[in-house]
């Protein structure tokens, strides 16, 4: 199945099929899209991981207000920084260009067959940072 490409599903199964095999029956609800179609918006409510078996999305991040104010002031001050970890190890810096300017676009980042989003529901409660927009 799909969830076992996560770590913490493969060790599960290893650990306890019957668990995985009732989650994969009564926990795993498969959706739907169109192209053009967007799955969820910046500040929706998480209430579920998603795995993708088919097709290809696009993850745009975008951050919630309050969150971008605290950022820039971390910025301001030589503070941390946020950074987006593409799953294919590329970083892109989500803070202020060198000039000073904040980026003109927000990170992209292309998901397809055999990825994840979402986990931090599992574990937290949790609103979604971007958009993620079906492609096909």
């Amino acid at each position: 199945p799909t969830i076992v490409a996560h770590q913490f599903f493969n060790d599960l199964r290893s650990e306890n099929l019957r668990v995985v095999t009732r989650l994969c029956h009564e926990a795993i609800q498969p959706i739907s899209s169109q192209g053009d179609e967007t799955l969820f918006h910046t500040g929706d409510a998480c209430t579920s991981m998603l795995f993708v078996e088919r097709g290809d999305l696009t993850y745009i991040f975008r951050m919630h207000k309050q969150f971008r104010k605290k950022q820039e002031a971390n910025s301001d001050s030589g503070g941390p920084s946020v950074e987006i970890i593409s799953p294919r190890n590329r970083r892109r810096p989500s803070n202020p260009s060198a000039s000073g300017d904040p980026p003109d676009e927000p990170p992209e980042v292309p998901i397809s067959h055999g990825m994840w989003l979402s986990e931090a529901a599992l574990w937290t409660v949790w609103e979604h940072c971007g958009e993620l927009v079906a492609e096909s």
